[in-house]
């Protein structure tokens, strides 16, 4: 018995900690991490995915994928699932869309955090005349490190 191509997309994808799968809104089935889509899988040949524009770039220019069957100028591309080769490149740059999804969730909180931290240790310092009459005064701003 033969296994489908989204059969074995979906095992694989399914393998990766995190990844979960549901049906896509226009139909097939997509996969997600955090919340974000992966890619999608349209039957059993197509599989659409959203690159950063630079690798999406990249990756028309080697033929390792086609810009999307119906948003060709977009971050989108399609790869038609004609061969093993085309099954090994799909889970290549869905491994690479995975992982570029892994970093942006870690890094984003850890991001936030530091300027959060940072943002918090400013205080603006007033002269008392620029609460009770603003006479030629300024507002310093000051690190709270240098207190």
């Amino acid at each position: 018995m033969t296994i489908s191509r989204r059969e074995v997309l979906s095992e694989e994808l399914l393998s990766w900690t995190g990844v979960t799968v549901n049906p896509h809104r226009f139909g097939g089935i997509e996969f997600l991490y955090g919340g974000k889509e992966i890619g999608h899988l349209h039957g059993d040949h197509l599989v659409d995915l959203l690159l950063p524009k630079s690798k999406r770039d990249d990756v028309v220019a080697t033929g390792l994928a086609n810009p999307h069957h119906m948003f060709p100028h977009s971050g989108w591309v399609s790869i038609h699932l004609k061969s093993e080769r085309d099954m090994t490149h799909a889970i290549e740059l869905l491994r690479f869309k995975y992982e570029y999804l892994m970093k942006k969730r870690y890094m984003v909180p850890a991001l936030k955090k530091k300027q959060a931290a940072k943002s918090s240790s400013r205080l603006f310092l007033f002269r008392s005349s620029d609460v009770y009459g603003n006479h030629g005064a300024t507002r310093k701003n000051v690190n709270a490190d240098d207190l």
